[in-house]
């Protein structure tokens, strides 16, 4: 969607007299006035079509109440001219083919890192056709959504059609009246052409104050309420606090926008707002991440009067050895056998490395840590129960698991250092290896 009003753009980019008066267009004739500029049938051509094919989106589509963009097409203005403004032509074209390739990229690192592995190349076999399931099917995960949204325009001309009728019948005063019923309120003046209007009258007027309240962040299915709030104990008052869409650190414009009709955006623009939907995806044509060679969170301290920030960086540079470790590293060169260190821990239960090669083999603790806890757990009900027996069931159960994950563990990490020529395993103590 956003790509394809690129491709609007690129019809319109080469007339400035047109650019200029959708500049200054302020109402939704302004379709019928393009052909009276030069390049307006065809700019008039290209917007239709887009409108055809996506026009019976909007923000906060699910509401078939809210005006499409076929509707109010003076929507999509700032966007198109913004596209025009920040991309040169068949930006589209080559943005497709950019994410492509940086897709193909990854799928090459993750493929080469799997091959390292015990059993790799199987592994990287497995992963290989599930990548090429995922890429080939995911964009049918928008197939429902597409059509769901088609069929709400559908229904609400529909339903217009029949108020277009109740209003020249004098039943209603506005065809968007029927918004304020129920669609069995609505069937039955349609049946009886009978309606007691102080029923929209004080709809319309609880609506009001409904815009002016603040929605819970989170309610669940039971209609319960969770309330919460931003820590800012070591935050600025002026600080902005939301949720990011992506991980990482990122320093660049950011434009605070609430009405998509009034989006200014550049490419690396920052979006700040208060939700998205489908209908911003043209927007996100703008906002690809500029990475500053690092990632991680970003601290704010205070200490005293001074404020500080903490951010983590990765920093390319040649290894500058010291005498000791130069020694090390010379001798280690010479051995006639290969060095395999293993550091074991709790978020990694283990971390194996060569260091000659660079090659490393982090085995995550997440599963040793649930399975301590589910038993932890068990323990603690059987407790308070006084079940003692069924106690020493489980704790030799627990025991019995961990024998037979660390057997497992020790055989992969025996597979690991085989693919080296003499290997010998040092463990936890890995000074001079």
């Amino acid at each position: 969607m956003g790509l394809a009003l690129l491709d609007v753009a690129d019809v319109i980019r080469p007339y400035p007299e047109l650019i200029a008066y959708l500049q200054g267009v302020k109402n939704d004739n302004f379709l019928d006035e393009l052909v009276k500029f030069e390049g307006g049938q065809e700019a008039q051509d290209a917007i239709t079509a887009y409108l055809n094919k996506y026009g019976m989106r909007c923000v906060g589509e699910i509401d078939m109440t809210k005006t499409r963009w076929s509707e109010k097409p003076i929507t999509l203005i700032s966007m198109i001219l913004s596209n025009i403004k920040n991309f040169e032509p068949n930006a589209s074209k080559r943005k497709f083919e950019q994410g492509r390739q940086e897709a193909l990229k990854k799928e090459q690192e993750l493929l080469d890192q799997l091959k390292q592995l015990p059993d790799g190349e199987q592994k990287a076999t497995e992963t290989k056709r599930m990548i090429d399931l995922i890429r080939n099917f995911i964009g049918y995960r928008e197939y429902p959504k597409y059509g769901m949204i088609s069929r709400y325009f559908v229904y609400k001309q529909a339903l217009l059609k029949e108020a277009e009728q109740l209003v020249q019948a004098d039943i209603i005063h506005e065809k968007e009246d029927i918004y304020y019923l129920t669609f069995e309120e609505l069937h039955e003046v349609v049946r009886t052409n009978k309606l007691d209007y102080q029923i929209i009258n004080k709809r319309k007027d609880d609506y009001k104050l409904y815009e002016k309240l603040t929605p819970p962040r989170v309610i669940t299915s039971d209609g319960e309420i969770i309330t919460g709030k931003y820590k800012r104990e070591n935050l600025p008052d002026e600080a902005k606090v939301g949720l990011p869409v992506s991980s990482g650190v990122i320093e660049e414009r950011a434009r605070v926008i609430l009405n998509m009709e009034e989006a200014d955006l550049e490419e690396g623009d920052i979006l700040v707002t208060a939700f998205t939907d489908p209908s911003w995806t043209p927007l996100f044509v703008f906002l690809t991440q500029k990475r500053k060679g690092f990632r991680g969170t970003m601290e704010l301290l205070r200490k005293g009067k001074h404020w500080y920030v903490a951010i983590p960086i990765q920093i390319s540079s040649e290894l500058d050895f010291g005498k000791k470790h130069k020694r090390i590293f010379e001798n280690m060169k010479r051995r006639k056998y290969t060095s395999i260190g293993v550091d074991l821990g709790l978020r990694h239960i283990a971390v194996v490395s060569e260091l000659l090669s660079g090659r490393r083999q982090f085995f995550s603790g997440k599963e040793v840590g649930y399975m301590r806890r589910h038993f932890r757990s068990l323990r603690r009900s059987l407790g308070k129960a006084k079940v003692l027996r069924v106690m020493k069931r489980i704790g030799k159960k627990e025991r019995q698991w961990m024998k037979d994950y660390n057997r497992k563990l020790a055989k992969d990490i025996v597979d690991l250092s085989l693919q080296f020529d003499n290997p010998i395993i040092k463990m936890e103590a890995l000074d001079d290896i």
